[in-house]
């Protein structure tokens, strides 16, 4: 419709009225359906592990199930020893003390940490000097951790961190 104010010839006409109603039909729709794409692409989750082994690490598991744009790899063990095969059906992909390897391998676009220890100061060091990079580390804040297994939140709140 813009071009009847440019072009003389189409001033009050009823040809760019139809031209321009299709070209908003056809679109419009594309537009839409083009957006929520991107909006996928750049808002994606991605692949997902979660550090932790206990009823926080559960129920951030299954609140991270809810999320369609995240594709959970598996469990890291934060311990250094005997650690189950699965936890909820995800593999336990190995301990903490092989975080690095299982990052690369993965290709993981976020860290979950859902366990007291270590620090985070030392996962974050140590995975500073990795080859891992665009990493997403979320935790679990050290109030919630402390609580008994009937005070937990139904959705477990994370604080943010990138590398």
């Amino acid at each position: 419709m813009a071009a009847v104010y440019v072009v003389q010839q189409l001033a009050f006409s009823r040809i760019a009225f139809a031209a321009s109603c299709a070209a908003i039909a056809v679109l419009l729709p594309a537009w839409r359906v083009l957006g929520g794409r991107i909006r996928h692409a750049v808002y994606a989750t991605g692949t997902v592990v979660v550090l932790g082994g206990g009823e926080v690490a559960r129920r951030l598991v299954l609140s991270v199930e809810k999320d369609r744009s995240a594709r959970i790899a598996g469990v890291v063990w934060p311990g250094n020893g005997d650690a189950p095969a699965e936890v909820l059906g995800y593999p336990v992909l190995g301990v903490m003390a092989r975080m690095r390897a299982i990052l690369e391998t993965h290709r993981v676009d976020q860290l979950l940490i859902a366990t007291p220890l270590p620090w985070y100061s030392d996962v974050i060091e140590g995975l500073a000097s990795s080859r891992v990079r665009h990493l997403s580390i979320r935790w679990v804040p050290r109030e919630i951790l402390d609580r008994p297994v009937s005070d937990l939140p139904e959705v477990i709140p994370l604080h943010d961190f990138t590398i």
